[in-house]
């Protein structure tokens, strides 16, 4: 069993349960779905509703508990132009530590990928 879900970078992808993180505040109908996306790596987060949040719970969806009534505030899902992958930070590390001023670099430069331009 597969679910498709939406990608703010990749539209939708196919997520197996196994890999859905569900999280549920205490004694509310609040519910929160995050997964890493498979094609691109960005964290994805959604609200969910009961019925939603009861199906992936019987799927194999890991659920985690918040000791609260609401869940924890997490700061929205970037927007398209805004989203950056791990790969894509991965990659700007490897490149930087490939110069020979990686050092000075590191320290001068904000993190994350080179701006385009």
């Amino acid at each position: 069993m597969r679910f498709t879900l939406k990608c703010p970078r990749c539209a939708d992808v196919s997520v197996p349960p196994r890999d859905l993180e569900l999280f549920l505040a205490r004694g509310s109908a609040e519910a929160e779905l995050a997964f890493d996306c498979p094609s691109c790596d960005t964290v994805v987060r959604a609200k969910c509703d009961q019925p939603i949040a009861r199906l992936l719970t019987l799927s194999g969806a890991r659920v985690h508990r918040a000791s609260e009534k609401t869940l924890p505030y997490h700061p929205p899902a970037p927007s398209q132009g805004e989203a950056v992958s791990v790969r894509e930070e991965v990659s700007a590390f490897r490149t930087l530590l490939a110069s020979d001023d990686w050092f000075d670099r590191l320290l001068a430069e904000p993190p994350g990928p080179p701006e385009s331009s």
